[in-house]
């Protein structure tokens, strides 16, 4: 998988996790913070909602501690055109969602 030229904004590169490399992103659920032409180019996905989809973190005043977290990450996958991969010879390039993780951690003692 050859990454490409120009990577919108929002967007990370998750494919060197992998071996062989993959066309995988990662980005905020629904592509919060991100180009908004990543949402426009999904068809059927909902606009984000900020206090939904944004990373949380609640910090202790006295001791600084982070005593409460929030974070999601939305895994996309880089469908591009294919020349020799029929239906992928006329399809729109796009980062399609595959899935997204929701990870929460409290201290509470």
């Amino acid at each position: 998988y050859k990454t490409p030229d120009y990577t919108p904004d929002g967007l990370i590169y998750l494919g060197v996790l992998q071996e062989p490399e993959a066309p995988v992103w990662g980005s905020k659920p629904h592509f919060l913070d991100a180009d908004p032409s990543l949402l426009a180019a999904v068809e059927g996905i909902s606009e984000p909602v900020r206090n939904k989809h944004d990373i949380v973190g609640d910090i202790e005043p006295i001791t600084g501690s982070t005593v409460n977290g929030h974070q999601q990450l939305q895994v996309n996958l880089n469908v591009t055109r294919s020349s020799t991969l029929f239906p992928f010879d006329k399809i729109t390039p796009v980062y399609f969602p595959i899935f997204y993780l929701d990870e929460w951690a409290t201290i509470d003692e």
